[in-house]
């Protein structure tokens, strides 16, 4: 009850605050945009009904998508099955390659709303010294491990090109995260325009404080560099620090470490964070995953007055 209430209070607070945000900062002409982060748990792992099985995790799904109506959703851990459902029951497009066999490798997706966003170019590529190699795995990692590079235009609007760039990843358990880091932040420099708004989402498997987080949010340096593209958190920037693990018993309570991220390129004005939620909503007694989902939404495109929300 009391993680409830501080749940509650959280939000309701971030709520006001986004109300005052929204009003001063909104970008003239700018889009309503959001984003998710979502950790399937996948069906590879068994779990039993009625908490955990795939058969009834999926309608709880459908009804979270439903609810909360994000317009582009980086998902890990995806097995056959699961990626089967979202593109032939949820209306979403999606890009993304598996980490090695399908049948017994991750495939992390970014799902997009088609009847608003065209594809325009989309890569994956291994978390490994050999990037383009797939299956890839350099670095000692306890799984193949991957990341989901993608462009889209914006189909109709009235406020001109609006373009997004957008990397979904997954980090190893434990190993080769600093050199993950390096990796994403490059080819995100390398792959997105200058006019892009760019997204990362995925889960990292590190807490904010450790160097690969650090480092991608501009606050440390690795081999002596920078990241080439600073991003910001979204859900520090809210004043959020919650943790995003349930565990398998797909309960509605976190604990530990915030492990999942949503995060945009620093410094942009045409992006304007609104809110950001930790979605723990139980549907027929259980949560979706083992996983929190997150969301973030923003305001994009235009052109920003006072860029107070992008720090």
């Amino acid at each position: 009850m009391l993680f409830k209430l501080i749940v509650a209070t959280l939000t309701l607070a971030l709520q006001v605050s986004d109300a005052t945000l929204a009003a001063e900062s909104d970008p003239v002409g700018s889009l309503p945009l959001k984003v998710m982060t979502f950790n399937l748990r996948t069906t590879l792992a068994n779990d039993p009904c009625p908490s955990g099985c795939w058969e009834q995790r999926k309608h709880r799904i459908q009804q979270m998508l439903a609810k909360y109506a994000p317009d582009l959703i980086g998902t890990q851990e995806g097995a056959p099955d699961q990626i089967k459902f979202f593109q032939n029951n949820l209306q979403y497009g999606s890009v993304g390659e598996c980490a090695g066999d399908c049948q017994w490798n991750e495939r992390n997706s970014i799902f997009y709303v088609q009847d608003r966003w065209q594809l325009l170019e989309n890569t994956t590529f291994a978390l490994s010294d050999t990037p383009e190699q797939i299956p890839s795995n350099t670095w000692n990692l306890e799984y193949l491990r991957a990341a989901v590079l993608a462009r889209f235009q914006l189909k109709q609007t009235d406020s001109g090109s609006v373009s997004i760039c957008m990397l979904n990843t997954h980090f190893d358990i434990t190993r080769g995260h600093e050199q993950s880091a390096l990796l994403v932040a490059q080819r995100l420099a390398q792959f997105c325009r200058p006019h892009d708004v760019v997204f990362m989402t995925g889960d990292l498997n590190a807490a904010p404080t450790e160097t690969a987080v650090q480092y991608l949010i501009g606050e440390a340096a690795l081999n002596g560099a920078s990241t080439p593209i600073p991003m910001y958190e979204t859900f520090l920037a809210s004043n959020i620090t919650g943790p995003t693990w349930i565990d398998s018993s797909f309960s509605n309570v976190t604990y530990g470490s915030k492990l999942d991220y949503i995060l945009t390129r620093r410094g942009d004005a045409r992006t304007v964070l609104q809110s950001a939620h930790i979605i723990v909503d139980t549907f027929d007694g259980f949560s979706v995953s083992d996983h929190a989902v997150l969301q973030s939404e923003f305001r994009i495109g235009g052109a920003s007055v006072a860029d107070v929300s992008s720090p």
